[in-house]
C-alpha cells in the first residue's frame, strides 16, 4: 500500500492520498472491533486453557489491551503517512508527550489498580499517540 499512496502524494493528488488513508483507517477500526469482540468472547477461555489458569477476572483488561493495540495500529498508519509527506521530524514531539504521559500515569495507576491500571495506562498512551499523529496527519495532508 505504501508505493501507490506515496505516488499519489508525490503526484500532488492530496485528496486521493487522504481518501486512501481514510479507507485504511476504517479497515484498522474494523479489524480492531473484530479483535476486541474476539478477545471478549474467546480470549480469556483460550488463554486460560493455554496457561492452565483462571483468567476470568481479566476479561476487561484483555479487551482494553487489544483496543490499545488498535490505537497503536492507527498511530503506525499515521506515522507512515507523515513519513510519506516527508514530515517525520514532527513525530518526535508526539513520542515525547506519550513518554512523559506513560511515566506520569504508569506508576500511580499500577500501584492503585495493578493489571487494570497498567492496561488503562497503555490504552491512554496509545490513544494520545494516535490522536496526536492523526491531528498532525490531518494538518500536514491539507498542504
Amino acid at each position: 500500500m505504501i508505493e501507490p499512496i506515496s505516488r499519489m502524494w508525490n503526484d500532488g493528488n492530496a485528496s486521493g492520498f487522504r481518501r486512501a488513508f481514510a479507507r485504511q483507517i476504517l479497515l484498522v477500526l474494523g479489524i480492531t472491533a473484530v479483535c476486541v469482540a474476539g478477545a471478549w468472547l474467546l480470549g480469556v477461555p483460550v488463554l486460560g486453557w493455554l496457561y492452565n489458569t483462571d483468567l476470568s477476572s481479566f476479561q476487561v483488561e484483555l479487551c482494553v489491551l487489544v483496543a490499545g493495540g488498535g490505537f497503536l495500529a492507527l498511530a503506525s498508519l499515521f506515522t507512515m503517512g507523515i513519513t510519506i509527506m516527508r514530515r517525520q521530524r514532527l513525530l518526535v514531539r508526539g513520542y515525547v508527550v506519550v513518554a512523559v504521559a506513560a511515566w506520569a500515569l504508569s506508576t500511580p495507576l499500577v500501584s492503585a489498580w495493578g493489571i487494570a491500571g497498567a492496561s488503562w495506562a497503555y490504552i491512554a498512551c496509545m490513544a494520545v499517540l494516535a490522536l496526536w499523529f492523526g491531528g498532525l496527519f490531518a494538518l500536514e495532508s491539507r498542504g
